[in-house]
């Protein structure tokens, strides 16, 4: 018999076969069954958690729940969101307190919503990390504050930065003239790094290197189409390899990014990280049923009905709500249709894309967070010591962070989380 999980609609697990339940008592909430994933992810260091529409409110519940049991049962410690990287780097230093806050100075406008707030809010409580990977420019606060925290002692490549982002600002909603700055944009990036190898580097200024090089591979392949899932799959790579070295990772994107063989063209994220990883990746693709999502905050369509013999009509006849079901089955052997972002008819073999697929019947678009200006607490750093890299925060016990600063590049003995000290309230 074909195996096939359920993740009810209260976020619980049962298994078709008869198995024994689990209940754990976080935040508030009871989750019970996901102890198969237990075995499922044995040696996993990367966990990437998919969607087929960004805009689908279930998704990010689902995705929550299991996030929740990846960190407080199986140890996973980051969280690596498709969101602006720059943006996202200033997460771990911030002072801000208000998770709204964060969530919409950091994550790309689809994960605006009360639910991702909460994530935040229970990731701040429990020490999970949250970071982005994508090279895609957002407006956004939150990149010049980290690099003026990061490159304290460098006031003159912090201004060289922010007059080169103030650039991309101005142009980024104009495609014609925008595009048409690329190459400058990629040479003033690449300066920018090949001036920061020559410099001594801490942590955080590695950190800023690497924004600096990917922008500059980014800029120069943009029109390519491939160019962004080839510097999202170097980003993860290096976060990984350096910042979170040894520590076990969760991906949260779309469907298309984590794709293992890579089935829609030029998006080669998912290829990139198996040929990196190998078997210590873990993909999940999260497909949908029956109701509506957003393209856009502002974009809400129906979902289309299930094709014959499709993914969807394959897991809809499980009967439950939500259907988790490892791509082993034999019915994924095959080429199989599938609707992308509800709408698009896709043909893929579900057994060599993802390892295992959750369906969701019965979705619908998020509520999002009402769009305001942001307010954020600037990050105060004291100068550097001669021959040290201390940070030092003018606000009560956020950091811990004093290290000497050898010759780049620099091998963490340690990853950056642990030298880092969330705020205690969310």
């Amino acid at each position: 018999m074909r195996k096939l999980l359920l993740i009810c609609c209260t976020l619980l697990v049962e298994v078709a076969a008869a198995q024994p339940l689990r209940e754990i008592d976080a935040a508030g909430v009871s989750f019970r069954g996901l102890s198969f994933l237990d075995t499922l992810l044995q040696g996993k260091r990367i966990v990437m958690l998919g969607e087929s529409s960004h805009g689908t409110e279930q998704y990010s519940q689902v995705k929550v729940e299991l996030v929740r049991y990846l960190q407080e049962k199986l140890g996973y410690k980051v969280l690596l969101f498709e969101s602006p990287m720059a943006a996202c780097s200033y997460l771990p230093i911030t002072k801000d307190t208000s998770a709204a806050l964060r969530v919409k100075a950091s994550l790309q406008s689809f994960w605006h919503t009360q639910t991702i707030v909460t994530l935040f809010r229970y990731a701040q409580q429990r020490g999970l990390m949250i970071g982005g990977f994508d090279p895609q420019f957002v407006r956004s606060p939150y990149p010049k504050l980290f690099y003026e925290a990061a490159m304290a002692s460098q006031p003159s490549l912090v201004a060289a930065i922010n007059h080169l982002e103030t650039r991309v600002d101005e142009t980024y909603t104009n495609p014609k003239l925008y595009l048409s700055l690329r190459d400058s944009f990629s040479t003033a990036y690449s300066q920018i790094a090949k001036q920061m190898e020559q410099m001594p580097l801490s942590p955080l200024q590695q950190w800023v290197h690497q924004l600096m090089a990917v922008n500059s591979h980014y800029y120069a392949g943009i029109t390519k189409g491939e160019e962004r899932d080839h510097c999202m799959a170097d980003n993860i790579i290096w976060l990984a390899d350096n910042l979170y070295k040894k520590e076990k990772i969760i991906i949260w994107a779309h469907n298309t990014h984590i794709d293992k063989v890579a089935t829609t063209p030029r998006r080669i994220m998912g290829k990139m990280l198996t040929d990196h990883f190998k078997d210590q990746l873990y993909s999940v693709g999260l497909f949908m049923a029956n109701g509506s999502t957003a393209l856009y905050p502002n974009n809400v369509i129906a979902v289309k009905p299930p094709l014959k013999g499709s993914l969807e009509a394959y897991m809809l006849q499980s009967g439950y709500r939500i259907t988790f079901a490892e791509s082993s089955d034999p019915f994924f052997r095959k080429p199989v249709p599938t609707w992308h972002w509800g709408k698009e008819k896709q043909r893929m073999e579900i057994n060599k894309s993802f390892d295992a697929v959750i369906l969701v019947n019965g979705v619908s678009a998020p509520g999002y967070l009402e769009k305001s200006g942001l307010t954020v607490v600037r990050l105060m750093l004291a100068p550097p010591a001669a021959g040290r890299s201390m940070v030092v925060l003018q606000s009560k016990g956020l950091i811990i962070f004093n290290t000497a600063v050898p010759r780049f590049p620099i091998q963490l003995k340690q990853p950056l989380w642990k030298c880092l000290k969330m705020p205690s309230t969310g």
